[in-house]
């Protein structure tokens, strides 16, 4: 799908947000709700508050999936929403709504 991407794999909030300062130009940010640290929720919201961040297309996952949940995420800034669980193939078609060409 994207044979020449750059991935980086975090399993804290706080850790990404440090990541995230440093790394210029992210493309897509994958990431569940529920993360040690600093939630997903708090992740998407500090990320819509940076200025490059503003264009930065967002897929929240989790296994909590409730309205108020999917309400929460999107009004934070999220691009897409998927509950878990999910199919791979699901991801993709996430991906390609975001990413058509």
């Amino acid at each position: 799908m994207f044979p020449d991407a750059n991935i980086t794999l975090l399993a804290d909030g706080l850790e990404f947000l440090e990541v995230f300062e440093r790394i210029p130009n992210w493309d897509l940010v994958i990431m569940d709700l529920m993360l040690p640290g600093l939630s997903g929720l708090e992740i998407c919201k500090k990320i819509r508050s940076q200025p490059e961040g503003v264009k930065i297309p967002i897929v929240a996952m989790t296994g909590y999936d409730t309205p108020e949940t999917k309400e929460r995420i999107q009004a934070a800034g999220a691009t897409a929403y998927l509950p878990k669980p999910f199919e791979i193939q699901e991801l993709k078609d996430v991906i390609r709504q975001i990413f058509p060409n």
